[in-house]
């Protein structure tokens, strides 16, 4: 290709998971062997994750964000860019919603955001800890029964409610050690180190 910029507005988004890694892999290899920029336009943040080395979110005409693939998934900006990447866990820093649960109001006294009356708080699911009911509780933690389990192959989802729903990813081995169901009890364990704090917008 005699090009330098090449142009790719939704290339996967209507293939099958099997096709969708072939040509995933091939404009992979375009771009390394033929040191191509690649623009590439997508509503699915797996495909940035897997090809890209830079991201650029954009929402009605705003760029709000731009980084490398981990930086936007670990530190949104913002809410819309936090929604874009698929966090579940995404509540506003207010003292109104904070109150009414025992586990945000643990969060928001331990990260302190900056201002509260705009700021929002996340969770990666796969910095939720889940142990059994009968556990000691420490750190940023609080009780909650199970509502949903979620296979997803390698891994489940399970979502809790703490006095609001809060979702957990947890790998095959350590889903089976813990053997939770729907309706049981179990401990909810948060490091404040995996809390973010953002901006609203």
């Amino acid at each position: 290709l005699d090009r330098q910029l090449l142009l790719l507005d939704e290339p996967l988004g209507a293939l099958d998971w099997v096709t969708k890694q072939e040509v995933s892999d091939y404009l992979r290899d375009i771009h390394d062997r033929l040191g191509l920029t690649v623009l590439h336009v997508t509503h699915d943040f797996t495909e940035a994750l897997d090809l890209a080395t830079s991201v650029g979110v954009i929402h009605e005409g705003r760029l709000l964000q731009v980084g490398t693939p981990e930086d936007i998934f670990r530190r949104p900006a913002n809410r819309t860019v936090a929604s874009f990447v698929g966090m579940p866990n995404l509540w506003p820093a207010t003292n109104g919603v904070c109150a009414e649960c025992p586990l945000l109001r643990q969060i928001r006294e331990s990260v302190r955001p900056p201002s509260a009356k705009e700021a929002w708080l996340c969770v990666r699911p796969d910095h939720v800890v889940l142990e059994g009911g009968d556990g000691d509780l420490s750190g940023i933690s609080s009780q909650g029964t199970v509502q949903t389990v979620r296979w997803r192959g390698a891994s489940y989802d399970v979502v809790v409610d703490v006095g609001t729903p809060l979702v957990a990813s947890m790998g095959s081995r350590d889903f089976r050690a813990l053997d939770c169901r729907v309706g049981d009890m179990v401990n909810v364990v948060l490091d404040p180190q995996h809390v973010h704090v953002m901006a609203d917008a």
